[in-house]
This record gives structure tokens, sequence and C-alpha cells, in this order.
């Protein structure tokens, strides 16, 4: 499964940081399946976004629980990074939004 071996790779990236070098092909591999993780949840983004903005209040927890993944992902060392952040940026911006038109 050449999915299975690309997020291998890519986890390995995450696992070893920034003092780990890829060769252009893995690099390019990696880049090739965040690219595609993004298009999934851009697409799914706009309905879940929904759900935050209907919401009458989040729970503290949700709200500390997306900051962590932001602060640990802050500034982005990876493409799974970049992913990471694509994802919960939005969400956070809909209930920082949500709540201060409370």
């Amino acid at each position: 499964d050449v999915t299975g071996d690309v997020n291998v790779i890519c986890q390995d990236d995450l696992k070893n940081g920034i003092d780990n070098l890829m060769l252009p092909d893995a690099r390019q591999k990696c880049q090739n399946q965040a690219d595609k993780q993004l298009d999934i949840a851009y697409s799914v983004l706009p309905h879940l976004t929904i759900a935050y903005e209907k919401s009458s209040s989040i729970p503290i927890q949700d709200c500390k629980y997306i900051i962590s993944n932001i602060s640990n992902v802050l500034p982005p060392l990876s493409e799974w990074d970049e992913v990471r952040l694509g994802v919960l940026l939005p969400i956070l911006s809909v209930i920082l939004e949500n709540d201060s038109n409370q």
C-alpha cells in the first residue's frame, strides 16, 4: 500500500523533526499525501464549522484541546504540521468569533 508507505515516511519525519533530511522523492510523496489530506479537510471544514457556529457554547475542554494542538505545531516544521494547522485554525477562528458575538 503506497499510501501506508508514505504515511510511515512522513510520520518518521515528524518523530525526528527538522534534523531528519528526506530524499527529494520521499519529500515529494509526503507533500502529495499532505496536499490530498488538506483537500479532503477543506471539503469537510465548511460543514464542520457550521456546527461550531450554531453551538451556543463550546466546552472549555474542546477549546483547550484545539489550542494545545495548535501550539504543538507552531511553527510548522513539516507538511503534516501544515495539515493540522489548516484544519484547526479555521475551527478555532469560528469558536472565537462565536464567543465574541455572545
